[in-house]
């Protein structure tokens, strides 16, 4: 698991993944039009804007930030997923 312990490195991580499975469908982070964002602790949020203002800071999306008790694997922090538009 990249990023183990560290949410700022898990958010990156996270859209790294993103970005290479809209690529594979034909698509950039620029067809993204909206993110969800999960994370298990409020305090993981400034990283967490950090690693999204990476791939998303020349157009603002649509993006929700949500606390959850839990997510799959008890060591992440982040979860995110990302919705596109392909023309």
């Amino acid at each position: 698991m990249a990023g183990k312990g560290d949410p700022l490195s898990q958010s990156l991580k996270a859209q790294d993944t993103i970005e290479t499975a809209w690529s594979k469908a034909g698509a950039t982070m620029d067809n993204v039009l909206c993110t969800r964002v999960f994370t298990t602790d409020v305090e993981c949020f400034d990283n967490i804007a950090t690693a999204h203002a990476k791939y998303f800071s020349e157009i603002r999306r649509v993006s929700t930030g949500l606390v959850v008790s839990a997510l799959a694997q008890p060591e992440l922090f982040v979860g995110i997923e990302a919705d596109a538009l392909i023309e």
